[in-house]
């Protein structure tokens, strides 16, 4: 049996069904954020696989510019 999450009524529809993942980490003294929006409709496990995605394109920016 799956439940709905409930959302409150007073927030306007885009922030109340936005959901952001954030990630900080550093590499060589840089300290950088990376920040995905879920997309409706999208699993939280296929968020997540994206903002790692996005972190391991960032670090290899990052060790690229190091070498």
């Amino acid at each position: 049996m799956k439940r709905k999450a409930s959302m409150p009524n007073n927030l306007p529809p885009t922030q109340a069904s936005a959901l952001q993942l954030s990630a900080v980490f550093e590499s060589f003294g840089v300290s950088q954020t990376v920040t995905v929006s879920k997309l409706p409709n999208e699993p939280l496990s296929d968020s997540i696989g994206r903002l790692y995605s996005q972190i391991n394109s960032e670090l290899t920016v990052l060790i690229n510019k190091s070498s």
